[in-house]
């Protein structure tokens, strides 16, 4: 067995411990586990933003984790403490396939009681007040 392979064993292992103790990724299997991990080496201009933002105050409480498994998803950012998704959605979302797999995914997630807040890169690139406000809108929603 070579080093490579190995290294990816115990990848595997550790990621399962994991699954098997934490709750909030809902099943996600191994292989997502991974991919994510690559996703999370290499975010979009506009997911680096949006992780700014999640990271700082008034956010930065709520446990706000990138490129998150849950189920068969890998939702942009998590809050588990919030049970909500927060999604950057480039230009790819405005195809219907992307759309109806959107809905579909959405639907998977009101499952597990799971919210879902979606942002263009415009809003990321120009209206970081509007983000703050809506994110912060929900958490005061959600504390009543």
């Amino acid at each position: 067995m070579s080093t490579a392979q190995i290294i990816f064993v115990f990848k595997e292992i550790k990621i399962s411990y994991w699954m098997a103790v934490l709750p909030m990724h809902y099943g996600a299997n191994t292989k997502l586990f991974l991919f994510a991990e690559k996703m999370r080496k290499n975010p979009t201009p506009t997911e680096k933003i949006m992780w700014d933002i999640l990271r700082k105050v008034p956010f930065k409480s709520y446990g706000f984790r990138r490129q998150h498994p849950i189920g068969k998803f890998i939702p942009d950012f998590y809050s588990h403490q919030l049970k909500l998704i927060v999604e950057v959605d480039g230009g790819y979302h405005l195809t219907r396939e992307q759309r109806e797999f959107d809905v579909f995914r959405d639907a998977d997630m009101a499952e597990f009681a799971i919210s879902i807040l979606r942002f263009t890169d415009k809003d990321v690139l120009n209206n970081t007040s509007l983000i703050v406000e809506m994110i912060g809108r929900f958490i005061d929603q959600r504390a009543k």
